[in-house]
């Protein structure tokens, strides 16, 4: 999982390619790292999207939207775009409209 810190912008998350359970320990204290700034997440390489994985992703968009902070998910892949269908989530609850 890669961060890039950069004062001027958002920390940016790489997501895993697994996005589950068994990957979602390391995502979510990469995730707690950046509290209180701007974040950014990018769904590139996601491969799989687990249940858990759009729960880690659900909760951290509400936090920082709670915060009024910037948060983005960018470069959602294919695979993340099914997943979230076979979750039955709208795209709009993590990504900006125009963004898929």
């Amino acid at each position: 999982m890669n961060t890039d810190t950069s004062s001027s912008q958002a920390d940016c998350i790489a997501l895993p390619q697994q996005l589950d359970y068994a990957h979602c320990t390391e995502l979510r204290l990469a995730i707690e790292a950046s509290r209180g700034q701007p974040l950014a997440l990018d769904a590139h390489h996601v491969e799989f999207l687990g249940g858990a994985g759009a729960e880690l992703l659900l909760a951290t968009r509400a936090e920082w939207a709670a915060r009024e902070l910037p948060f983005e998910l960018k470069q959602p892949s294919d695979e993340f775009l099914k997943g979230m269908e076979r979750l039955g989530l709208p795209h709009d609850c993590l990504l900006e409209r125009g963004s898929a």
